[in-house]
């Protein structure tokens, strides 16, 4: 996968991630609330997590960068002008392939 193909893929995800925000939370609840927290809890449980949980799933997706993973993944040079530099000469960068 190439630098370019990373970032689309990523950015996707993210944008997709955070218009089913609110799936991902009601998942997230039912899995805490149900399964971990005592059944005397469970009320209190979903209301707080009714009222925070998407905006703290929404602030974590935000913290991740098409960047950031791609980088990690090793489909970008860790220097965004290298990649225009190895581009531009015509050649391919992989991921998990040393550049």
């Amino acid at each position: 996968m190439s630098c370019f193909e990373c970032k689309f893929v990523v950015d996707s995800m993210q944008e997709d991630m955070i218009g089913n925000r609110q799936k991902l939370s009601n998942d997230v609840r039912d899995f805490a609330c149900y399964k971990i927290v005592p059944g005397n809890m469970t009320a209190s449980c979903i209301n707080f997590l009714d009222l925070y949980l998407p905006t703290v799933i929404q602030m974590t997706i935000e913290q991740v960068t098409a960047e950031g993973v791609c980088e990690a993944n090793k489909c970008c040079p860790k220097d965004s002008g290298e990649l225009e530099k190895y581009v531009g000469k015509g050649r391919n960068i992989f991921c998990f392939n040393k550049i």
